[in-house]
């Protein structure tokens, strides 16, 4: 095995990828994507659902492969079920402890899942690995990140890696 030479910072060189080579605060680049040349913060457009629902991968899941475990039934024993990561104050605010069967819905549907009571999510937010049956019922369609910013990564592969989605949670 060889290690890899890369530094443990992020442009140790002071060198960045941008057309000055320097820390761009203002975007010229942006600007011709037609976006804010210097990005300003816009809130969400209000909702009745009042958490804000993100989602990711975890050590034991990965991509179509997994295939909730039917592939890999060892790692499904890691874990089995959809868990719903959600803060002590949401929880509380909810009636819900941790480990109870929990529904999470908006406007679009709602799926059944396991509260994970934690402070790893900040109140307002709540967290599950994808690749769950329902889940992708919950979000609008809407891009976090705007397509031409997107088109800004042209190193990465495209597309959009998040999507809105506000819900509520309630006990089952």
């Amino acid at each position: 095995m060889r290690a890899l030479r890369i530094s443990h910072v992020a442009y140790p060189d002071l060198r960045f990828d941008t057309p000055s080579g320097k820390v761009e605060f203002v975007s010229d680049r942006a600007r011709s994507f037609g976006l804010p040349p210097l990005p300003v913060y816009e809130p969400p457009p209000a909702s009745p659902y009042p958490l804000a629902l993100r989602f990711g991968r975890t050590l034991n899941h990965f991509h179509a492969f997994y295939d909730h475990g039917r592939m890999l039934p060892t790692l499904a024993e890691a874990d089995p079920e959809p868990r719903l990561w959600i803060s002590p104050a949401d929880a509380s605010r909810r009636g819900i402890s941790d480990s109870d069967t929990i529904r999470m819905f908006n406007d679009r549907g709602e799926m059944k899942a396991r509260a994970s009571v934690t402070d790893r999510v900040p109140p307002g937010t709540v967290w599950m690995r994808d690749g769950w049956e329902g889940l992708n019922t919950l979000t609008s369609g809407a891009a976090l990140v705007p397509d031409a910013a997107v088109d800004l990564f042209e190193t990465f592969s495209s597309g959009q890696a998040e999507f809105e989605a506000s819900v509520d949670v309630a006990a089952a």
